[in-house]
């Protein structure tokens, strides 16, 4: 994420959410994200898919999986979330849950119900167009990555996620010039990128 954003620590002192620099929402939006934080352990299903929760979540330290199931128990991870993401993963409906939110490492994630979300959208509309510019973002991260599923090679699906994961974590500010962690298995990889 760029633009006018800063960061805060989290209740450990580790690298938290991004949040829009403006006094009034950055006091309302920390409250209501220290009130919200849980934290979850390597493979805990945060959120299932279908489920009917009304939060936002918003991933303050750690690596969290979007993923979308098929009845035969495949499935194919959509995207991951690192700190400073806001995930609003409603079905269309906003009914149920379109996605399987998973903690890939140790995760603390605010889950902020939804109407509580809405409120503060409307108190402040610095968060409105905060979330809009995310949501922009994303959405031009999932047309690259549907490119290259559909007509990139195994070698280019792999090399554009790396340097994906590499900007984002720079634009966080929680990467390096020189070294990129990946806290990925092979699986988890490969389910990202649609490769076996």
């Amino acid at each position: 994420m760029t633009g006018n954003v800063f960061a805060i620590t989290d209740a450990t002192g580790g690298r938290a959410a991004r949040q829009p620099a403006c006094p009034g929402v950055t006091t309302a939006l920390e409250r209501a994200l220290n009130t919200n934080r849980r934290r979850h352990r390597p493979g805990a299903v945060i959120a299932l898919e279908g489920s009917g929760r009304a939060v936002v979540h918003c991933v303050l330290s750690g690596w969290v999986s979007l993923s979308k199931s098929m009845p035969d128990g495949q499935r194919q991870i959509i995207d991951f979330a690192l700190p400073g993401d806001i995930l609003n993963a409603a079905s269309g409906d906003m009914a149920a849950g379109a996605m399987q939110i998973e903690a890939v490492t140790f995760a603390s994630v605010a889950e902020i119900p939804r109407r509580d979300w809405a409120r503060l959208s409307r108190e402040f509309p610095q968060l409105g167009a905060f979330e809009q510019r995310f949501l922009a973002e994303a959405f031009a991260r999932l047309s690259e990555r549907m490119l290259r599923l559909g007509k990139g090679s195994a070698e280019t699906r792999i090399a554009h996620a790396i340097l994906e994961f590499r900007q984002r974590l720079h634009a966080a500010g929680s990467g390096h010039d020189r070294a990129l962690h990946l806290p990925l298995t092979q699986q988890q990889l490969g389910d990202f990128v649609g490769l076996s």
